[in-house]
């Protein structure tokens, strides 16, 4: 279920080895042909369930594996230039396999976790310490995610149900719970105009892509949907605060969707069409990354590292509007931390 390619502004990460038991870590550039041969890699020693970067030091990542355990590397100031084997430290976090590994994206040293058994657990990883425990979920997860401010978790899980947790709320950690997608095969969830609305992704009735917009408030019903097409790649979100722009694409695909989401106070319609973004060639993930690392002069958006049948490479961030009209939304105001 997870996304299989996460990346920073130094390394990008990926399962390799018939067991998905390795992670290659390979330096982020201009793009470049995986190397033959034996590619430097994290020798997990067992199956890689989740990894992602830690968003306070870019050379550490987390690796959730499926014997319970979360792993932590330190990676090389210069990269990997051989295997790696040789951890800088490991928590027992779960009896079952770890799905879901994801930080908090404001407190340093806190990540969450959640695993076959059931429980999401947040993690205080500097004292290896239980902080909060939250088992109010019969079905494995398909996602998690962390509002910008960091005070509320939403989730989805298998019986599609989209549920929001105040996880610091030790009697009634559960805000609100809601029907989402009607497909049982997997989906997605973001947060959307600074954490007021959640867009869920997913498939309905009949395999149909579509993806669901919710006002935090209120998870009863969807305030907006829209149906793209039918294909078995799950639908990966990513949302821009500050163009409220909202992309969306899968595994093989080798287009990426975009829209622009507007606010619960503007009222409907809540979705509205951009141009859509087609690459040269199928790619099997993206990550974004922060604003720091565009290059605003060339009308840069979103940096996005992306990660194909071969090679990784660099998707420039394109703009789905005339440049005369983005240049201001590129360059205006955007949250301090991503220019940080």
């Amino acid at each position: 279920e997870c996304d299989a390619f996460k990346a920073n502004s130094k390394f990008a990460a990926v399962p390799i080895g018939p067991t998905c038991n390795q992670l290659a870590v390979l330096n982020v550039g201009k793009g470049q042909r995986l190397p033959g041969g034996v590619i430097p890699h994290l020798v997990c020693g067992h199956t890689v369930a989740d990894f992602s970067f830690d968003p306070f030091d870019e050379h550490m990542l987390a690796v959730g594996c499926d014997n319970g355990v979360i792993q932590f590397w330190r990676i090389p100031e210069k990269g990997l230039t051989d295997n790696l084997d040789e951890l800088n430290s490991q928590l027992v976090a779960h009896n079952d396999r770890i799905t879901i590994i994801q930080y908090h994206p404001n407190a340093k040293h806190v990540l969450a976790s959640f695993a076959m058994d059931l429980d999401l657990i947040v993690w205080n990883i500097e004292t290896m310490e239980q902080k909060i425990k939250i088992s109010a979920h019969s079905e494995p997860l398909f996602c998690m995610s962390w509002n910008p401010d960091g005070d509320l978790l939403a989730t989805l899980s298998k019986d599609q149900k989209l549920r929001i947790f105040n996880p610091r709320d030790g009697e009634q950690q559960l805000v609100d719970e809601g029907l989402a997608t009607q497909g049982s095969r997997g989906g997605r969830v973001c947060w959307a105009q600074k954490g007021n609305l959640v867009i869920v992704t997913g498939f309905s009735r009949v395999s149909e892509r579509q993806f669901l917009v919710f006002d935090k408030n209120d998870l009863s019903k969807p305030l907006a949907s829209e149906g793209l097409d039918v294909s078995p790649a799950i639908l990966i979100p990513f949302y821009d605060n500050d163009s409220s722009t909202l992309f969306l694409t899968g595994k093989g695909d080798s287009t990426i969707f975009t829209f622009e989401v507007s606010s619960p106070t503007d009222g409907p319609p809540f979705i509205h069409h951009l141009s859509h973004y087609n690459t040269p060639t199928p790619h099997q993930s993206l990550s974004y990354l922060y604003k720091c690392f565009c290059d605003v002069r060339a009308v840069d958006r979103n940096s996005d590292p992306c990660f194909k049948k071969t090679s990784p490479a660099v998707c420039e961030g394109f703009i789905p509007t005339p440049s005369s009209v983005m240049i201001a939304l590129v360059a205006g105001v955007c949250l301090n931390c991503q220019w940080i």
